[in-house]
């Protein structure tokens, strides 16, 4: 996951170098191809929910409908959404309140990684396959794979070839498309352990269509609701200016850093709990999911010590003004106070989707962030004028409210059940 993450980071770091218009356009339309996976995130939670503990059970006949009808449905709505992304870019720059110079950057990056959709979505299908068997090693070998080749176009494109954010672009897509590549031929030679192959994409099986979207539609309800605070929260930013349109692509590439070790933990030790489930040993999932409580808090507090150690040197990368580099420190220094109670709202969601309890999370994440961090980050930022710092400290008391809420939700024990 963290190589994943780096794919976008590299981006970021080389198209700061073009200021901060640039990459305030590439954030912007970032945010828009993962908002679009965020909604196909609910096929993937059900079919690694499904998967987990048919592997648990010892049901592998099970996998096959399962695995066929999460690709199809992925690769049909995929091709929908490629098409819209590289027809009406700009229009949809343009509704996250981007302004000219920034959406034009953003378009051109846009219509070329739009051809990334589908290649990312059918990885992540694989991936939550590889996943259900504990296997994280092999999805890691493909990101890798694609960091190393992204990383290198993205130089030779933007700065050698002089191709600006459309170096940047071109070198994203290569590099995901050699990820799903890689990943087919390694889900290929895995097929001996899982009982599946790429042949079994097509697959599909209506009953278990319909099981996957009963366990995941909360998870893309959830996934649309976050999603929308967060472009409600650019807007907000936006509003306030390029400098701070900039350093907000600074602290989410932090934040997304720092976290994103949380998140693999995450996803992995899930698969373990929705294992121990399928064989109806309650109590283990129970400790095992406690564990990974705990693991992730003091991982994630590290982390924030040590980023907090660099604030000030992180938007110094960048070829930023004095007030946008001013900006970012401050802002990542108030992030890292809170982010290590985000491990609750990073880590329980998927313990709570692997026992099929998930339309608790959409209650809490909605009520959290729409009733409590998007007014008080409108309040403390527009309001009441204290700019960046203001959104993000509204934003991120409501992030600790529904870590709260999250924890309590976990102590309640209804996510400790079978599925199959």
């Amino acid at each position: 996951m963290l190589l994943k993450m780096l794919i976008g980071v590299v981006d970021k770091v080389m198209v700061g170098q073009l200021g901060e218009s640039a990459i305030a356009g590439v954030g912007v339309a970032e945010q828009l191809v993962f908002f679009l996976l965020m909604l196909f995130s609910s096929i993937s939670a059900g079919v690694n929910a499904l998967a987990s503990q048919c592997v648990g059970a010892g049901r592998f006949e099970r996998l096959r409908p399962i695995f066929g009808s999460a690709m199809t449905a992925g690769f049909v709505s995929a091709i929908f959404f490629n098409a819209v992304f590289y027809i009406y870019p700009g229009e949809l720059l343009a509704l996250l309140g981007a302004n000219a110079e920034i959406a034009a950057a953003g378009t051109v990056y846009l219509k070329i990684t739009s051809f990334s959709i589908v290649s990312i979505t059918l990885t992540f299908m694989m991936t939550a396959v590889f996943r259900a068997f504990a296997d994280n090693k092999t999805p890691m070998y493909a990101s890798l794979a694609a960091i190393v080749i992204n990383t290198a176009l993205a130089f030779i494109f933007i700065f050698g070839m002089k191709l600006g954010v459309a170096g940047a672009g071109f070198a994203a897509l290569t590099a995901r498309l050699s990820e799903l590549f890689i990943m087919a031929y390694l889900f290929e030679r895995r097929k001996a352990r899982t009982t599946l192959s790429i042949r079994d994409s097509f697959s599909f099986d209506k009953k278990m269509s319909g099981e996957i979207f009963r366990l995941g539609w909360p998870v893309t309800l959830d996934m649309l609701v976050w999603q929308l605070a967060a472009v409600a929260s650019t807007l907000m930013i936006l509003k306030l200016g390029t400098a701070s349109a900039g350093a907000n692509e600074v602290i989410k590439m932090m934040q997304g850093v720092a976290l994103m070790p949380v998140v693999g933990i995450a996803m992995a030790a899930s698969s373990l709990v929705g294992q121990s489930l399928g064989r109806g040993d309650f109590d283990g999932a129970k400790r095992l999911a406690a564990r990974i409580l705990s693991v992730s808090f003091i991982l994630a507090l590290f982390i924030s010590i040590l980023t907090a150690l660099f604030a000030h040197k992180i938007p110094a990368i960048f070829n930023f003004s004095a007030e946008t580099c001013s900006l970012a420190a401050g802002s990542i220094l108030i992030i890292c106070a809170f982010q290590a109670l985000f491990v609750f709202n990073i880590c329980i969601p998927n313990i709570l989707r692997t026992g099929g309890d998930s339309r608790a999370i959409v209650y809490i994440s909605g009520s959290s962030m729409w009733l409590a961090g998007i007014p008080l980050a409108y309040l403390l930022g527009i309001k009441y004028g204290f700019g960046l710092y203001g959104v993000i400290i509204g934003a991120n008391i409501g992030e600790t409210i529904k870590s709260v809420f999250f924890y309590l939700r976990f102590r309640r024990g209804v996510w400790i059940k079978k599925l199959i």
